[in-house]
């Protein structure tokens, strides 16, 4: 059943009356996932606590990757948890890679439970971050 909204929204479709596309929950759940992902703290008005960490690193020079990787998740799931709350037992991994020497690939792996269906849940983000300079010690 597609009870929940598709985002982003189309104020095109707002304005003119029509009817807003839907999802399922489970989509519903990774559109959510994204938007905090993408989302750097500060940007919501409403709520500046909204988001996630990795923006706030993006052009620093960090002492180790295991670290940035830590902290990032941390901030991740923290967000996830808070606002998320569809989920329960959630796991997170991240992956990098470079990919050029200014680009590096991080892959975001998500996983937990559906709290209204007790059905398992998964969802990967990649996400190439530019200029990204992180010392491997």
């Amino acid at each position: 059943m597609n009870a929940y909204y598709q985002i982003p929204l189309s104020f095109g479709t707002i304005l003119k009356r029509e009817k807003l596309k839907k999802c399922d929950l489970v989509q519903s759940i990774k559109n959510f996932i994204h938007l905090i992902i993408l989302s750097n703290f500060q940007e919501y008005r409403r709520d500046s606590s909204f988001g996630c960490d990795m923006w706030e690193s993006e052009f620093e020079i960090l002492p180790s990757e295991t670290k940035w990787q830590t902290q990032i998740k941390n901030s991740i799931a923290s967000s996830i948890k808070l606002y998320e709350t569809r989920l329960e037992d959630v796991n997170i991994s991240i992956e990098t890679k470079e990919t050029t020497s200014l680009m590096k690939r991080i892959k975001i792996n998500i996983s937990g439970t559906m709290k209204q269906t007790a059905e398992p849940f998964t969802h990967q983000e990649t996400i190439y971050l530019c200029p990204k300079s992180i010392d491997k010690n």
